[in-house]
């Protein structure tokens, strides 16, 4: 690309003034091409693509759903820390209720027996006369037995020897009956010498 060309300014007249002169040739002189504007430079969107958006909701969503699990754990580890502290209260509990027994069944033996060896007494008394009472009637049971028994035996002997004294008796009357003169003689007293 060629340059433009620039006019020669035409030579001034001899003898004029030398300020007109000027302006003429200022006239004559063209007036210089502006500079070609610049290329336009591409600038890039602004704006995120939704593919992005989403990934970062999606992460978003992870991250609290993280801080959610993390809660419930730290809400089950109180839990379990609460729940190990009312056991070792309820052990320490326990274990002072065994000392103050403890300290009772002492002061007890001390003093001889308390209420509480008392009671244990009565109640082995109470049963050692149950158990007697049993006894007892275990034994009047026996000798009701033994009295049924010995009746219902009785009652058989006497049929047997009233019966065998009746037959005696017929026996001896027909021996009587029967007996010889000799045996009637000598029961006869002797009325002298």
């Amino acid at each position: 690309m060629q340059p433009p060309a620039t006019a020669v300014p035409a030579a001034a007249p001899a003898g004029a003034d030398p300020a007109a002169a000027a302006v003429l040739a200022a006239a004559a002189t063209p007036a210089a091409e502006p500079e070609a504007a610049a290329p336009a430079v591409a600038v890039p969107a602004s704006a995120e693509p939704e593919e992005e958006e989403e990934e970062e909701e999606e992460e978003e969503e992870e991250e609290e759903e993280e801080e959610e699990e993390e809660e419930e754990e730290e809400e089950e580890e109180e839990e379990e820390e609460e729940e190990e502290e009312e056991e070792e209260e309820e052990e320490e509990e326990e274990e002072e209720e065994e000392e103050e027994e403890e300290k009772d069944d002492d002061e007890d033996e001390e003093e001889g027996g308390g209420k509480e060896a008392e009671e244990e007494e009565e109640e082995e008394e109470e049963e050692e006369e149950e158990e007697e009472e049993e006894e007892e009637e275990e034994e009047e049971e026996e000798e009701e037995e033994e009295e049924e028994e010995e009746e219902g035996v009785g009652q058989h002997t006497e049929e047997q020897q009233g019966g065998r004294g009746r037959k005696q008796a017929r026996d001896g009357r027909a021996r009587g009956e029967k007996r010889p003169r000799e045996s009637r003689a000598t029961e006869k007293p002797a009325d002298g010498p």
